[in-house]
C-alpha cells in the first residue's frame, strides 16, 4: 500500500457524483443550469477556485457510484441514455463551457462523439457559429 494516497491533496477539478459541499459555498455557487447534467462539476471546480477557494481529496472517504455502465437496468433505461449521451445537449455544454471560461474539456473521446476530429475541430465550430 502506498501511503502516500492517504493525503489530503489540493485538486483542481472534483468530481460532482461523488462530492461532500459546505452549504455556505454550494448556496453561493450553485451548479450552473445552462450545463443540464453535462460538465457542471467541470465548470463549479473552476468557478470556486477562481473565487479562491481550495478543492480537496478525501482519501479516507468510501464512495459507492452506480454508474450506468455498470448497471444493468440503467442501461436499458433508453430514456435515461437518450438524454444523457444525446450529442445537440453535450454540444451545448461544451460550447457554454469554453464561452464562459475560455478553455475545453480534454477528451478526444468526447469530440469524436460529437463527429469532430478533436477540440480544436470542435473549436472551430465554436467560432463559427459564434
Amino acid at each position: 500500500t502506498d501511503l502516500g494516497t492517504y493525503e489530503r491533496v489540493d485538486c483542481d477539478w472534483i468530481p460532482g457524483g461523488a462530492t461532500v459541499f459546505r452549504a455556505p459555498v454550494f448556496e453561493r455557487f450553485p451548479y450552473d443550469p445552462e450545463f443540464a447534467g453535462a460538465f457542471e462539476d467541470n465548470d463549479w471546480s473552476i468557478t470556486v477556485k477562481k473565487a479562491g477557494y481550495r478543492l480537496g481529496n478525501a482519501p479516507l472517504a468510501t464512495v459507492l457510484h452506480n454508474h450506468l455502465n455498470y448497471s444493468p437496468a440503467a442501461q436499458n433505461d433508453r430514456h435515461y441514455t437518450s438524454q444523457r449521451y444525446d450529442k445537440a445537449r453535450l454540444e451545448r455544454a461544451l460550447r457554454h463551457f469554453y464561452r464562459k471560461h475560455g478553455v475545453l474539456i480534454d477528451d478526444d473521446e468526447l469530440y469524436q462523439f460529437l463527429g469532430c476530429q478533436g477540440s480544436d475541430d470542435f473549436l472551430s465550430r465554436v467560432v463559427a457559429s459564434a
